[in-house]
């Protein structure tokens, strides 16, 4: 499969008729909204909305992505829940990677925001060997087509591809992950909403521990903590990938309003 990088980068809208709830999907650092097409499918035939945005500094250069920062990433996610929920009373997030710590680190902000599912939230990071070979597969395009594993990294992706000299320009990037992870590691003890975590102990990114600072900051009922045993930050093996959607199509159906 050869799968385009323009199709990758392009925010998307999936609008049912009638629908009083949508679902918004909040991408991680380097990547892009195509990774959650087919759970999108899902979520229409539940009878919910559902977008995928695309941050800012994402979907373009390598250089463009150097450009953007923390602060226009959270910007712009509170400026899209607000205007979707001009139209959907109910918003519930679903983010990855980066975009977990985005969704928690907002979602108290917004009354229409009803829920949060969080997937490799990385409150504790790491990059593992095998991350940082399928990563530079990724960045210089070295890869099979018959390797699952790197074209799953790749779908994700949305960064085109660039020099050397622009990726040292990502430090500064990084280096605002790291104070989103503190940020949000501050604000999980108030968070009041449902939320679900799904933590794969194969992720080649997150570490583990993440499990136990979730345990440690979330003192309430009001969240739920999955955990997947082979899968890692974004291949899904086996039967994970089917208990990873069922788990997600359940928190999201119990807001679902009935006309």
């Amino acid at each position: 499969m050869n799968l385009k990088k323009k199709v990758a980068h392009q925010p998307f809208s999936c609008e049912l008729e009638g629908a009083t709830t949508a679902v918004i999907f909040i991408h991680g650092i380097l990547e892009g909204p195509y990774q959650f097409h087919g759970l999108a499918e899902k979520i229409l035939d539940q009878g919910m909305s559902s977008f995928g945005i695309l941050l800012p500094g994402h979907g373009g250069s390598a250089r463009e992505f150097a450009k953007s920062h923390r602060k226009q990433w959270i910007k712009y996610v509170n400026c899209q829940i607000e205007e979707i929920s001009k139209k959907y009373p109910q918003i519930i997030l679903v983010g990855h990677s980066m975009g977990t710590l985005l969704s928690l680190l907002v979602c108290e902000k917004h009354e229409a925001v009803v829920g949060v599912v969080c997937l490799a939230t990385p409150l504790s990071v790491k990059v593992s060997l095998k991350g940082f070979v399928c990563s530079l597969k990724v960045l210089t395009g070295h890869y099979s087509q018959d390797d699952e594993y790197v074209l799953a990294s790749y779908r994700a992706w949305s960064i085109s591809k660039g020099t050397w000299g622009d990726y040292l320009k990502w430090i500064p990037r990084y280096l605002d992950l790291f104070h989103l992870i503190y940020e949000t590691k501050k604000q999980l003890p108030m968070i009041k909403k449902p939320l679900l975590f799904i933590h794969c102990q194969c992720d080649e990114f997150v570490r583990n521990r993440t499990t136990k600072i979730l345990k440690k900051k979330l003192t309430g009922d009001n969240y739920e903590l999955i955990e997947l045993c082979k899968s890692g930050h974004f291949y899904y093996r086996g039967d994970e990938s089917q208990t990873l959607e069922q788990a997600i199509l359940k928190f999201v159906t119990q807001f679902k309003v009935d006309n």
